[in-house]
């Protein structure tokens, strides 16, 4: 078992992680699935590229992690749809800073999910290396509330600043929560974890981004 970046021989596994993955619905509410909609081998290809993709390695691609730096962000199709978002705050500050979007995080069931907290810890410590100024985010509401990434969008000191209600070409209405989290409090999150298990995820990611990227 081993986290490491991304390579484009991971392509088709990561494809086949996608395909994998369905709600695991209680209610309407999942706590379990996965919403990757819309990426195909050539958006992983391109996203790979961006030197921000994490996997997690088990005789194969068991799950990953993508961020969008601030370039590939702007000239992103999310980026486009910014002026469709109801804005609980005034975006026009976030538009002209250095931002980055926490795209997928995917792993499947199995022994592999106890690795989710470290692949997306260092997903994020790799990102943070830019020095960004906001983290974005957002999290399925419709047609199922999907809530696997909350809590990690929280810890990082996210909030939820908007809803974007459009209408997806496979699934119909989609309406998601954006969330937003300041440069500030993701770095107290890396620097003084919440507690101590959390911790041991935050020095597994460091050595992780030590052994890749030092």
């Amino acid at each position: 078992m081993n986290i490491r970046p991304a390579q484009f021989s991971d392509i088709e596994e990561m494809l086949n992680v996608k395909r994998e993955l369905v709600f695991r619905e209680s209610n309407g509410v999942s706590t379990h699935g996965g919403f990757l909609l819309g990426t195909d081998a050539q958006g992983y290809r391109i996203r790979i590229a961006q030197q921000l993709t994490w996997v997690i390695d088990d005789n194969g691609v068991k799950g990953f992690s993508i961020m969008l730096p601030n370039q590939a962000l702007r000239a992103s199709e999310i980026w486009s749809r910014r002026n469709d978002v109801k804005w609980t705050i005034d975006p026009e500050p976030i538009e002209n800073s250095r931002l980055g979007y926490y795209d997928q995080l995917a792993v499947l069931p199995g022994p592999w999910r106890s690795f989710a907290p470290v692949i997306a810890i260092v997903s994020i410590m790799d990102f943070m290396r830019q020095e960004p100024d906001y983290v974005i985010s957002s999290t399925v509401i419709k047609p199922v509330t999907n809530l696997a990434a909350v809590p990690y969008l929280q810890f990082l000191g996210g909030t939820q600043v908007g809803i974007l209600d459009e209408v997806d070409p496979v699934v119909g209405q989609l309406v998601s929560d954006i969330w937003l989290a300041p440069r500030h409090t993701i770095e107290k999150f890396l620097h003084t974890p919440p507690s101590a298990a959390i911790a041991k995820y935050v020095h597994q990611a460091k050595e992780l981004l030590d052994k890749y990227k030092s």
